[in-house]
């Protein structure tokens, strides 16, 4: 079996950047947040930007782990198994892959379709959630778009 791809090439490396930035940016906000804590001081709206933080570097981290075939498994049953039932059921768990991915995009997808002139927003930064929404949108719709083509690649091989 090939090694799974490495996240390369320019949307690769922007994705690995963006999410990067992102996780660095909550860690960041929080360690800024408790040390002002300590001094008996507080950050108004930490936490929001933690969490859009959080969206930001959460997508990526999808696409990235998708597009790389490292998503967690657990090897306990697969490796016990001959080649045979291993092939099945590496594609059986592709096919669940793609259904999970497809099913949490329809539901993301519903969500943001039924709040699209909610405008919604944080209680204290007035964070905008549509725009958080879409980009959590794209990942799902990226990662499903990955799983299926995957599925359809090895069924033509």
């Amino acid at each position: 079996m090939n090694a799974p791809p490495e996240a390369s090439g320019p949307v690769g490396r922007w994705l690995i950047a963006t999410g990067g930035a992102a996780l660095f940016a909550c860690m960041l906000i929080g360690t800024i947040s408790v040390i002002a804590r300590h001094c008996g001081l507080t950050i108004v709206g930490d936490i929001e930007l933690e969490q859009a933080a959080i969206v930001l570097s959460a997508s990526a981290a999808l696409v990235c782990a998708t597009h790389a075939r490292r998503h967690a498994r657990v090897h306990l049953l697969l490796n016990r198994l001959t080649p045979v039932y291993r092939t099945r059921l590496t594609d059986l768990s592709a096919v669940a892959s793609s259904v999970f991915f497809a099913l949490l995009t329809v539901g993301l997808g519903m969500i943001t379709l039924e709040l699209r002139n909610s405008h919604e927003e944080s209680e204290l930064l007035h964070i905008p959630y549509a725009p958080l929404r879409l980009i959590a949108l794209a990942a799902t719709v990226t990662s499903a778009t990955l799983c299926v083509t995957r599925i359809r690649s090895r069924a033509g091989q």
